[in-house]
């Protein structure tokens, strides 16, 4: 929520979330945001879905400035690293 009241679609590219969904969170009060962290489902998904990509992240690198670029480039992805990215 913090995200989408800052920048909103920044946020919504970022989160993948479609306008009306954004709006829905922007607008939820602290006891919604609440409920929905209690939600026994995990609604949200994971875009990265090569194992190996992930463990890319997770190590150590010799540039830690290009960590997070790395990153983004995983998840804005359509593949989220399924093709060796």
């Amino acid at each position: 929520q913090k995200m989408l009241l800052k920048d909103k679609s920044i946020a919504m590219f970022r989160l993948g979330l479609s306008a009306p969904v954004a709006g829905l969170i922007s607008s939820m009060t602290e006891t919604q945001l609440h409920q929905l962290s209690l939600h026994p489902h995990f609604i949200f998904t994971l875009r990265i879905r090569n194992p190996a990509a992930l463990e890319g992240l997770l190590q150590d690198s010799r540039i830690d400035h290009l960590s997070p670029m790395h990153a983004a480039i995983l998840c804005l992805s359509d593949t989220g690293g399924g093709h060796g990215i």
